[in-house]
């Protein structure tokens, strides 16, 4: 009887260029996964460096400088006081005896020199808001169906009076993409969720007439403008029910 023997055969032996094929598959998912990680953490990065920008800029009441972009914290700024102003210097008073009626003299200081007046530097640029000293963002609806609507103003200071503004609205943590809206009359609607996350907004200020200003950006120096007055992160709450007027 002959007996015969059965061998399973190796389907990548057969067909190497199947093998080859996979090999190329797998090669090709692994660089465009590292390809987009790069992206993400090129990304992740700039956004890092904005946002700590922003909030030193906050903390100290300053403005920071980062890629072409001045960003600035929002509120008022107050004129530095010329340098060698003169002061007016306080009467010394003399104690007086309990149950004299004659008042002592007031000894004044000996005049000092007149010190030379130095003009001030002119001010920086600056923008104030209408929001409130809470860090809060107060939202009204004019019925129960509407959205919550907050109208944010601002008042530029020592700008010139060709440049042109536009308002910028983000939530925080996550944040998201930077929405920016005309601001015409220097005001703009923005609509809040009570019960959502945070907010922050900035005052983009351009000193000439941009030809384009994106809809959405990621980082404020992508908008394309030359001072960015931001705000702090506010909290949103809801405010009274404003009917409308029939």
């Amino acid at each position: 009887m002959c007996r015969t023997i059965s061998r399973r055969t190796d389907p990548m032996r057969r067909h190497p260029s199947s093998w080859l094929r996979w090999v190329a598959l797998v090669w090709a998912v692994v660089v465009v996964g590292c390809a987009g990680g790069s992206g993400s953490s090129g990304f992740d990065a700039a956004l890092k460096k904005e946002n700590a920008a922003i909030e030193r800029a906050l903390d100290a009441q300053t403005c920071e400088e980062i890629d072409g972009l001045t960003i600035c914290a929002s509120g008022g700024q107050p004129s530095p006081v010329p340098s060698g102003t003169p002061t007016i210097p306080e009467p010394q008073l003399t104690a007086t005896p309990r149950g004299t009626t004659t008042p002592t003299p007031i000894e004044l200081r000996s005049p000092t020199p007149s010190p030379t007046f130095t003009p001030a530097a002119p001010s920086a640029p600056g923008v104030d808001t209408n929001l409130g000293p809470r860090d809060s963002i107060e939202c009204q609806q004019s019925d129960a169906e509407a959205p919550c609507l907050f109208v944010f103003t601002f008042q530029p200071m020592n700008v010139p009076p060709e440049a042109s503004y536009a308002v910028a609205v983000r939530t925080r943590d996550p944040d998201s993409p930077w929405t920016i809206t005309q601001a015409p009359a220097n005001s703009a609607p923005i609509t809040v969720d009570p019960g959502g996350p945070d907010y922050q907004i900035a005052v983009l200020v351009y000193l000439e007439a941009p030809g384009f200003i994106p809809a959405e950006v990621d980082l404020l120096g992508d908008s394309g403008a030359d001072f960015a007055f931001v705000t702090p992160v506010l909290s949103p709450e809801m405010g009274p029910l404003t009917l409308r007027s029939s």
